[in-house]
């Protein structure tokens, strides 16, 4: 979801549980709170991005950019032939 997101420019704020933590990358593509945080926690960093339109706006900027560097199917299918040609060498 956070890759979804991001192709809509929509910065995620969510925790750092399972892949979470490095699929939104904190201050760039969203807010990453530590795992197990609580719900206030979620608040005040939403309420930071609400009061603050110029941090929002920017946030948004860097998420799409993110997703266009490293979360769409092109980047990923870059990375999987990368790791191919690595794994087979000079074969």
């Amino acid at each position: 979801v956070p890759g979804e997101a991001a192709a809509f420019a929509t910065p995620t704020v969510t925790n750092d549980t399972g892949g979470l933590g490095t699929t939104v990358a904190h201050g760039e593509s969203g807010i990453v709170l530590p795992k197990a945080s609580p719900a206030a926690a979620y608040a005040d960093a939403i309420q930071a991005l609400v009061s603050d339109a110029a941090r929002y706006y920017s946030l948004c900027e860097t998420t799409r950019a993110r997703y266009w560097r490293e979360l769409n199917w092109d980047a990923a299918g870059e990375r999987v032939a990368a790791l191919l040609r690595e794994a087979a060498g000079d074969r």
